[in-house]
């Protein structure tokens, strides 16, 4: 356990290849926990360049069930993301 800053935070989110979609902003008084910590959704950056947006075929709700099923059976994470994406 350490104090950080949330610019701090901001400076280890870029290095680490991520980027704020949202924060808490401004402390809130009326809550221990919003006044006392930093609260921050984060993503990864992604270059267009590097994965571009593919299209995935419709797939009714049991075909993605069995998609997804298929796919942790083989340890594919990325496979499962996908269509968990898709749903």
């Amino acid at each position: 356990f350490y104090f950080v800053t949330p610019e701090t935070v901001k400076c280890l989110v870029a290095r680490a290849g991520l980027r704020v979609v949202r924060d808490l902003g401004e402390p809130d008084a009326s809550n221990t926990y919003y006044n006392r910590d930093y609260l921050a959704l984060l993503a990864p950056v992604v270059d267009a360049a590097v994965a571009p947006v593919v299209e995935a075929p419709a797939l009714d709700e049991d075909e993605i069930v069995d998609a997804v099923e298929a796919a942790e059976a083989s340890g594919d994470c990325a496979a499962v993301v996908g269509l968990l994406g898709s749903a």
